[in-house]
């Protein structure tokens, strides 16, 4: 599916949608226009069912961008899970430094009813770069980090 012209909500696809079987593409500019028309159709489709993560193949667009935030109010308590502001990451990469991780359960908007146990190192930020083509990078481990691994 190519990327809409409006910036409005798209419906969150679910298991079998041939987007969640394939191997997302990378985004070649990320300083594209339509790569930032995409943050704020994540960000509206995110919004409205009140998630925290969503990434482009999750509403049909089979693209390496990925939008998450961590409010206050979910928070975990594991060592390096701070709030994080609304962010969209292109080309998201997750570099492990060790061999420790942390786990957690945690659903999938895609996925309605379920939830699984997430592994994450806890230090190791989520990278890649933003929609402006600079360098984009999660506060920390923890949720975040678990949303981009997701």
């Amino acid at each position: 599916m190519p990327i809409p012209e409006s910036d409005g909500a798209l419906p969150i696809v679910t298991a079998g949608h041939p987007a969640l079987r394939a191997t997302a593409d990378p985004v070649p500019d990320p300083t594209d226009p339509a790569i930032a028309r995409l943050g704020r159709i994540l960000a509206h489709s995110l919004w409205e069912v009140g998630g925290i993560g969503l990434a482009a193949p999750q509403i049909g667009i089979s693209l390496r961008v990925v939008l998450f935030s961590v409010p206050a109010r979910r928070l975990t308590g594991v060592r390096d899970d701070v709030e994080q502001a609304p962010m969209v990451l292109v080309n998201p990469l997750i570099t492990p430094i060790g061999t420790e991780t942390e786990e957690d359960w945690e659903g999938c908007l895609s996925l309605p009813g379920l939830t699984g146990r997430v592994f994450a190192a806890p230090p190791d930020p989520l990278s890649g770069r933003n929609p402006g083509g600079g360098d984009g990078r999660s506060n920390g481990g923890g949720l975040p980090c678990a949303c981009g691994a997701a």
